[in-house]
């Protein structure tokens, strides 16, 4: 017995045929479905038995994106489906309601542009054989639950706001290492041809210096340049992001110096 479980592994498991698509093996299909319940909340798994030339065993895997399962058009009112997951009198998923492509998909092909109003709806189990035919990997947090929830959703908007402010730390560091000459002259002309700023150049009243390391600027008679000074980098930004980690870190239960990476800070906990 203990020697067939190993020539099944090696014929079926770490053999890429036990995939429907033949891309990777099964060990490969557990990652990628588990990063994919992290990511969207939820993952569904067909078990298609399809038998091919060479191949010992005809159960194979398909994973199906989760986008892909969502509520028919037009509703089918005569049945209680809810993002794609119908249900019965008792409240059991009895099916899924799977389009055929992504709904989002942007490729125009023959095939694409017929199957993309198209939905199947598969059961849970088979009627005759009872065998079990989609899975739905996810983790239940509230009783009655139908879809899964990612694991970055309790914290979506404030991951929002931490890039933009980090964007806005980097450019404004890159401003402060330009150093820019601005030239004004009493002559109506530029002397440098470098860099025009009039008005007519863009006709717009509103004028916009593209800054770039080392330029040299004309100005036109009249025209002054405030001084602009973003005083970076600054020195409370590292204060400011490791509060923010620690807030990202307590929305998903993870501890900020785990959350980035810094294992040192464990150690001397």
């Amino acid at each position: 017995m203990k020697y067939d479980l190993i020539i099944q592994n090696i014929l079926w498991a770490d053999s890429k045929d036990c995939d429907a698509v033949r891309r990777n093996d099964f060990y490969e299909i557990q990652q990628v479905a588990f990063m994919s319940m992290v990511i969207t909340g939820d993952t569904f798994v067909l078990l298609p038995f399809k038998e091919r030339l060479g191949d010992v065993y005809g159960l194979k895997i398909r994973l199906i994106e989760s986008d892909r399962v969502c509520d028919p058009k037009p509703e089918d009112k005569s049945r209680d489906i809810s993002d794609g997951v119908e249900v019965n009198e008792d409240g059991e998923i009895i099916a899924y309601h799977v389009l055929r492509v992504h709904p989002h998909t942007k490729r125009t092909t023959e095939n694409i542009q017929k199957n993309k109003n198209i939905w199947d709806r598969i059961e849970v189990r088979g009627k005759d054989s009872d065998k079990v035919n989609i899975l739905q990997l996810c983790i239940d947090e509230r009783p009655e639950q139908r879809r899964g929830v990612p694991l970055l959703s309790p914290v979506i908007e404030m991951l929002k706001q931490y890039k933009r402010y980090t964007d806005s730390e980097i450019m404004a560091a890159v401003l402060s290492s330009y150093v820019a000459f601005f030239i004004e002259s009493e002559k109506d002309n530029n002397v440098l041809n470098e860099v025009s700023l009039s008005s007519e150049s863009n006709n717009s009243k509103d004028n916009s210096i593209d800054l770039e390391p080392g330029g040299i600027y004309n100005l036109y008679p009249g025209e002054k340049i405030n001084p602009f000074n973003p005083q970076r980098p600054n020195s409370q930004a590292d204060v400011f992001l490791t509060h923010m980690a620690k807030l990202i870190g307590a929305g998903l239960e993870i501890p900020y110096e785990l959350l980035w990476k810094n294992y040192l800070l464990l150690l001397q906990l």
